[in-house]
């Protein structure tokens, strides 16, 4: 991978998105689960890292939020 040049003055890590394909943030367990905030019981992929939740995210087959979170789930 070429690194960039930085511009004198600027910052290095400006020219790095250090959060894209990072070991560190790829679930090592993908959990399949449901949200029990209302009736509708949407389900869930919850990513872990090390026994840590790290990402939650809808099912994509999900027919009543078809991948998404409703307002109350990131909560």
């Amino acid at each position: 991978m070429d690194c960039p040049t930085p511009t004198p003055g600027e910052p290095m890590a400006s020219s790095y998105d250090l959060t894209k394909s990072s070991g560190a943030l790829e679930a090592d367990e993908i959990i399949d689960t449901s949200c029990q905030f209302c009736n509708s019981n949407c389900r869930l992929k919850v990513h872990k890292k090390a026994g840590r939740i790290i990402e939650i995210r809808g099912e994509d087959k999900d027919p009543v939020q078809a991948g998404n979170l409703c307002v109350k789930g990131p909560m």
